[in-house]
């Protein structure tokens, strides 16, 4: 009677939902293989003019607010800060990259000149770029060269792209499955893209079944509240007998630190539309409780295939719902 069990679709899309989030928030519960960011990368998006404005004040910093307000910048965009004086002193703008209160030779590119106009803004205009005139990715100091101790915030240059490579192997259903390549994240889109190879070979005979190199893209990145991770799932489809299966990854964004996580499972696009939609849900949770044997067992649904159809497969293809399918 177990492999006959039915449960409402309700209760199943109740799970579905809490396992969703729980998943996302923890992929790595999936017992898949991560790896860390590795190397900045080509192919940017294009540059973007970013403008800021700021008010400097002798006593009250930047914008009266201390610090002064957070900047934040993409190497190669053309960036204006816009500077007036709100105290009728005199003030400039630089990046104090050895922190010696003083504008240095290599910190010059960055420093505005003098403004003291109470009415009228000064416009100054450069463009940031890692190994040129900014040393390093990450946070630098600016500040006013004539009171570097008042009058100070923080500016962050990102890089364009970084990448988090892929190193992994698994074995289901009789297939060991290879995935190399890399993913790369773009910082001004938050888009994700790759070129990973997919290899599958025969763990009887040893023969290769399948070999494919993907070249996903368009994967746009999201941030969930309350946290600081962006994140995006895809799944790639590998086309063996008996039974089709999907490297379903997840590609996580914290700070500059750029990662990825997979597993392999019997393939989550089981109508095969190209996305993990809510039929590829339906028709799991039509043969949910179902085991090898009962009317109701759908061994495309049996992501794990472990013979049942259970939590941890309504799990699975829960943590990737509404990803892309890459044929």
């Amino acid at each position: 009677m177990a492999g006959r069990t039915r449960n409402p679709l309700l209760l199943i899309l109740t799970i579905i939902l809490i396992t969703t989030s729980f998943f996302l928030a923890s992929p790595a519960l999936l017992n898949a293989k991560t790896r860390t960011a590795r190397s900045i990368i080509d192919s940017p998006s294009t540059p973007v003019h970013r403008n800021f404005f700021l008010r400097g004040n002798f006593l009250l910093n930047w914008n009266r607010t201390s610090p002064g307000p957070f900047m934040s910048v993409v190497s190669g965009d053309s960036v204006s800060i816009n500077l007036i004086s709100d105290d009728a002193l005199a003030h400039s703008w630089f990046l104090d990259f050895n922190g010696n209160d003083l504008v240095d030779t290599n910190e010059m590119p960055t420093f505005s000149g003098l403004f003291s106009s109470t009415t009228t803004f000064l416009n100054f205009t450069f463009t940031p770029v890692i190994g040129t005139n900014i040393p390093a990715a990450g946070n630098w100091t600016y500040k006013c060269s004539v009171h570097t101790t008042t009058m100070f915030g923080t500016f962050r240059v990102l890089p364009e792209q970084v990448s988090t490579t892929v190193t992994s192997m698994s074995v289901l259903s009789g297939s060991s499955v290879s995935s190399t390549g890399s993913i790369n994240v773009d910082l001004r889109t938050f888009q994700a893209s790759g070129s990973l190879a997919v290899t599958a070979t025969n763990t009887t005979t040893s023969m290769t079944t399948f070999s494919k190199t993907y070249l996903p893209s368009g994967l746009q990145m999201f941030r969930p509240s309350n946290s600081l991770t962006y994140r995006v799932g895809f799944i790639l489809n590998v086309a063996v007998a008996p039974y089709a299966l999907s490297v379903n990854f997840f590609v996580q964004l914290t700070g500059l630190t750029a990662s990825n996580s997979n597993l392999l499972t019997r393939n989550l696009d089981i109508n095969g539309d190209g996305s993990v939609t809510i039929i590829d849900i339906a028709i799991t949770a039509n043969s949910f409780g179902a085991r090898i044997g009962a009317i109701n067992y759908n061994p495309k649904a049996d992501f794990n295939a472990d013979g049942v159809i259970n939590i941890i497969d309504i799990s699975i293809i829960a943590a990737q719902f509404g990803s892309k399918a890459f044929s």
